[in-house]
């Protein structure tokens, strides 16, 4: 029997603003497609989309014990980058539950 344990956070937006205002060293990363993030994202977010390996890159500069904010368009994506993340031992993962669109439907700061 498998058992899948989960070493990220999931938060809602409501949740996410407030760790990015009690954390503002947060590092807030799409992982979605670059046209997509050049589209619209999070204000301050990073681009590592996990699809090209610019996440795994970018994970081998990254401080394990930091916080980061994970999301993308698709679930399928950041639940992907998360557990990435978390398997490789970083420690304060948290992942934007509904995605991008719960970030804008509650009307957070977006950037193009």
């Amino acid at each position: 029997m498998e058992f899948n344990n989960i070493a990220y956070k999931e938060v809602d937006p409501i949740k996410a603003q407030k760790l990015i205002r009690d954390f503002p060293k947060i590092i807030i990363i799409d992982v979605s497609q670059g046209r997509t993030y050049d589209n619209e994202h999070i204000f301050k977010a990073i681009s590592a989309p996990i699809e090209n390996g610019s996440l795994d890159k970018k994970m081998e500069d990254w401080d394990k014990n930091e916080k980061y904010l994970v999301y993308a368009h698709t679930k399928e994506l950041s639940v992907q980058a998360a557990k990435k993340m978390s398997n490789a031992g970083f420690s304060g993962v948290f992942r934007l539950k509904g995605e991008f669109k719960s970030w804008a439907d509650a009307d957070f700061s977006t950037e193009e």
